[in-house]
């Protein structure tokens, strides 16, 4: 099933893409200042990432159309990493230059497009070869076939999302041959409840990988600003599970790899 979202529009961005195309004749500094307010709003800690999606979007909507798209599949920001980082890196914004290279009117394709080259490939397909071959699987992808995604490439993407209903052609497709149970089911995430794990049962993990000694033994991270991420998630302040999630990943991967 891999690339069904990336192909025929199956995301919440794809849908926000269109979305702020309504808002684009409201000036920037409308949008500075209504997030100036938005922010101070508690975000759901509890896996539900309503709060937090809608924050980003009205957060971006100040943006230009790359960098909005940009924020849109980016755990930290540029000055996010700036606070972060200890050490002075040369960010590599993939996802922004890839949208700025293409030279289409469409937002909607180009948005599938920048996927297809960056997200899919660097993730998706990533950890779904290397799950499989683990465990001595060949797996194929059908919903990525050059032949399929040319073609999708191709139509008008009105066929992709209409009128807010996501993979609009391939639930046409599918209708006489899936339960209508299937075709109308509200879009499921495979996302765990990161958000409580980290406050709960993962606290012990958070503890340790992120601790001062540990953070300052590394040298990389700035400790005084993964303290304020974990105590923003942990007093349902923002929704930093990804966040804490993904330090916690990299500094396991330093003691395997580096240490």
């Amino acid at each position: 099933g891999d690339g069904g979202d990336e192909v025929f529009g199956g995301y919440p961005r794809h849908k926000a893409v269109l979305l702020s195309e309504k808002f684009s004749f409201i000036p920037s500094f409308f949008w500075k200042e209504i997030s100036k307010i938005i922010n101070f709003l508690p975000e759901d800690t509890s896996g539900n990432h309503l709060y937090r999606r809608i924050k980003t979007f009205i957060n971006s909507l100040s943006l230009k159309e790359s960098e909005r798209y940009d924020s849109w599949v980016s755990y930290f920001a540029n000055d996010e990493l700036e606070n972060l980082l200890k050490i002075e890196v040369n960010y590599n914004e993939v996802v922004k230059n890839e949208w700025e290279s293409l030279k289409i009117d469409d937002n909607l394709l180009k948005a599938l497009i920048v996927d297809l080259k960056t997200f899919l490939p660097n993730n998706l397909l990533n950890y779904g070869d290397a799950m499989s071959m683990a465990n001595s699987f060949e797996v194929r992808f059908p919903l990525i076939d050059h032949k399929l995604v040319e073609f999708m490439v191709s139509i008008d993407s009105r066929f992709k999302i209409n009128k807010g209903v996501s993979k609009y052609i391939l639930k046409k497709l599918m209708k006489d041959k899936l339960p209508k149970e299937i075709i109308e089911k509200p879009k499921l995430g495979l996302n765990p409840p990161m958000g409580i794990w980290i406050k709960k049962d993962l606290k012990n993990i958070v503890n340790e990988y992120l601790s001062e000694d540990s953070i300052k033994k590394r040298g990389i991270f700035n400790y005084n600003y993964v303290r304020k991420l974990i105590e923003e998630h942990n007093k349902n302040k923002r929704d930093r599970s990804l966040y804490i999630w993904s330090l916690i990943v990299l500094e396991e991967w330093f003691r395997q790899y580096i240490d």
